[in-house]
């Protein structure tokens, strides 16, 4: 199943993500990276992804356990550092915390909780595909005005 996102520049370092026919998400940088911190940053989208994608595969697995909960969070988070050779900012590190609210709290529900949290990454789409490192290739086509 392919998915797409089509980015449209707007100003600065500005850009409008469009995905499927939902409302308009706004991609910029925050001021210290040059951005006008209109909106989240690509990092940031990393980390949406990231947590999202984990946050429903464990829902999926809790589910599937009958294991049941009145809150759940998921906070992710990205340390970038400058690296070797040419000191260029990058991901280093990726940290993810869960925070979760059994209901009702007995052992058998929070037993069935621990079941899940043990198996449930490995079926998280995104977050194994960076972990392998996904191959892309870029492609620059100019605009001329021939056909």
């Amino acid at each position: 199943m392919p998915t797409k996102a089509t980015l449209k520049w707007t100003n600065n370092l500005g850009f409008e993500a469009l995905v499927k026919d939902f409302d308009k998400i706004t991609v910029d940088e925050p001021k210290q990276f040059h951005g006008d911190d209109r909106g989240p940053s690509s990092l940031e989208f990393l980390c949406v992804g990231i947590g999202g994608c984990m946050g429903t595969s464990l829902v999926y697995c809790l589910k599937r356990f009958k294991a049941t909960f009145s809150e759940l969070q998921v906070d992710a988070a990205a340390e970038i550092h400058h690296v070797p050779p040419n000191r260029m900012l990058r991901v280093t590190a990726l940290h993810v915390d869960f925070r979760i609210t059994p209901d009702p709290a007995t052992q058998d529900n929070i037993d069935n909780i621990n079941e899940c949290y043990e198996h449930f990454a490995k079926y998280c789409v995104v977050t194994q595909s960076v972990k392998q490192g996904i191959p892309f290739d870029i492609k620059l086509k100019i605009k001329d005005g021939t056909p």
